[in-house]
This record gives structure tokens, sequence and C-alpha cells, in this order.
């Protein structure tokens, strides 16, 4: 599966933080004709932590997104717009690129705050939008409420 990646070059790193803001660690993106096949996680310190790729099969890399990410910051807050729109009299922050407790549930999230204090939160993921109050637990899916 990682034999495309011979040809792929280093794109920029992302850094990811935890729901707290505090950098975690870095994915590095391949990038191969455009497209990221996929990304290589590494540790402040340098280390690598692991690697993830985007395709099912080396044959077809043209499903492979065009941002690390696989969702910008600016489709991120479009897609919580129906969370956004449930709160008036709120501030949003810009979308943060975080993983949601476990390292490999990555969202961009969205703080909601009233008066500054932070009252919930937005995760957008490719696949789903969840919400999460503060003081709530996070489940091992992390799909709280889904738009």
């Amino acid at each position: 599966m990682l034999k495309p990646w011979r040809d792929a070059i280093v794109g920029n790193p992302v850094l990811v933080r935890t729901i707290e803001l505090e950098p975690s660690y870095w994915i590095v993106p391949t990038v191969l004709h455009g497209k990221i096949l996929g990304y290589i996680e590494v540790d402040p310190d340098g280390s690598v932590l692991g690697h993830a790729y985007f395709y099912q099969s080396s044959d077809d890399l043209q499903s492979c997104p065009n941002v690390v990410t696989q969702l910008n910051a600016e489709e991120a807050y479009r897609q919580a717009e129906a969370i956004r729109n449930t709160y008036f009299g709120t501030e949003f922050s810009e979308p943060i690129f975080v993983h949601d407790d476990s390292h490999d549930r990555l969202a961009w999230m969205i703080e909601i705050r009233i008066e500054g204090e932070v009252v919930s939160r937005v995760f957008v993921t490719p696949g789903y939008v969840y919400q999460r109050k503060l003081g709530e637990k996070s489940t091992p899916q992390g799909r709280e409420t889904q738009s």
C-alpha cells in the first residue's frame, strides 16, 4: 500500500492540537500529482508516531483529497452552520485542527463562547459534524450530536 509514496514529496506539516489548544503532534502530508496520499505523524521531538493513507488501493489514487485535513477550515466552518445557527449572542472561534481525545480522532473544532467563556465545541470531520457542550464526556465514536 505504501508503494506510491516512493514517488511522493513531503508537503507542509499541519499542527494538531488537543481540544484544550495545546500543541500535540504534526501531520506531514505525502503528495503525488497534487493529491494527498496520506501523512506521517511526527511528535514535537521529531520521532515518527505512525502514518495513515487515504486510498483503498495503490492503483486508485484519484480519490485522495487535495488537503491533508481532508476539509479546509472554510469548509469546516460552513459544515458547522446548522449547529452555529442554534446559538444567538455567541462568538465562534475560527476552526482549529485538533484530535478529540484519541490521536486518530481528527477534526476541525469550533469553540462557541458566551461572554468570552467556552460553552460548547463543534467538531467537523469529513463524515459528520457533532457538538459537545462543556463538561460533557466524549463517547468512543465521538458522535454525540450529528447533523
